[in-house]
């Protein structure tokens, strides 16, 4: 028991084995942003694509709306295209 303690005294004078932890964090939370944020990237592709074939072409504020949108409202917005008869019923809040 004294030479678990005396080893973890150790490491935690480490400043490279004390940041560790800390450094894995970071990574997986980066990680899970840029995750979320390839999943929305093509989700709002494929809903784009999908209204101009319902609807048109797009104006670019539409088109920025749509890229900007979180993952729920692009889910939302998702299912509606399939029922709603205008665009403004798609995007509606």
């Amino acid at each position: 028991m004294a030479l678990a303690k005396h080893t973890l005294e150790e490491l935690s004078l480490d400043p490279e084995t004390y940041h560790l932890p800390r450094a894995r964090d970071d990574a997986e939370k980066l990680y899970r942003v840029a995750l979320a944020t390839s999943r929305a990237e093509g989700e709002a592709r494929i809903l784009l694509k999908l209204l101009e074939l319902r609807f048109g072409p797009l104006s670019d504020a539409t088109r920025a709306r749509v890229e900007e949108a979180t993952l729920k409202r692009l889910d939302v917005w998702a299912e509606r295209v399939l029922t709603a008869t205008t665009l403004d019923e798609v995007l509606a809040p």
